[in-house]
């Protein structure tokens, strides 16, 4: 039977504004992209991941659906937050479609580091990939670091050099790279908002550390799927 590319995504994340960056992200790369927002701000996600894990399930499992039904042929859970809280392992026994998440992501680059930073939205989120990073590599140390509040501001569209100089970014780069760490690791979708920002702090700076970026390492994984 002849094997066939994927062309059309379906993006699933905790706002409409990261859903509008995964997009953003799966156009730029020349695939069909359709999107669905579980929650309409960062604080109603932060309380469902928490609070309401049944609800985020199901509702999470309709918008698989409905993006199938959209014609998508595969999802990218664009939301580490959200893959943190979902059981994935039945989400993707119970889904139509083929899913990946940052996840799939942490569990292939764990053996390549032995201390990593995140820089997250929410603690269950750090704790929820530090555990997935150990059982690949026990001996890995991982720092995290949860920063909802920027969220906020990159969901109120303040501008990404400001909230870099700003609101913190910047001193914490420096701590980052004080701690000795080999990669710091963009653990929430919005945060590559201000990822061009990050690389040229780095590069003037001159740390030493990788910046990875786990949603463009997810459409890498697409790229190379084939459907049947």
């Amino acid at each position: 039977m002849k094997s066939e590319q994927i062309n059309h995504l379906g993006v699933i994340a905790g706002t409409p504004v990261d859903t509008e960056m995964g997009e953003m992200l799966l156009r730029s790369k020349a695939f069909t992209a359709s999107g669905k927002s579980i929650s309409a701000t960062p604080e109603e996600q932060a309380k469902m991941q928490v609070l309401e894990q049944q609800r985020l399930f199901e509702e999470t499992l309709n918008k698989v659906k409905e993006l199938r039904d959209l014609g998508a042929e595969g999802v990218i859970i664009y939301c580490n937050s959200l893959s943190a809280s979902l059981d994935l392992d039945k989400l993707k026994k119970l889904s139509p479609l083929p899913i990946v998440t940052p996840l799939d992501i942490y569990k292939e680059i764990a053996n390549d580091f032995q201390t990593i930073a995140l820089m997250s939205a929410t603690n269950s989120s750090n704790i929820t990939i530090e555990k997935v990073m150990r059982q690949n590599n026990s001996y890995i140390t991982v720092l995290g670091f949860s920063l909802l509040p920027v969220v906020l501001q990159i969901e109120k569209g303040v501008a990404p050099e400001k909230i870099v100089h700003e609101v913190g970014i910047k001193d914490l780069l420096a701590a980052i790279s004080k701690l000795k760490v080999e990669s710091l690791i963009l653990a929430c979708t919005h945060f590559p908002y201000f990822k061009d920002e990050v690389d040229e702090l780095i590069s003037e700076q001159g740390y030493t550390f990788e910046l990875i970026d786990p949603a463009e390492k997810m459409v890498e994984k697409f790229l190379n799927y084939q459907k049947i």
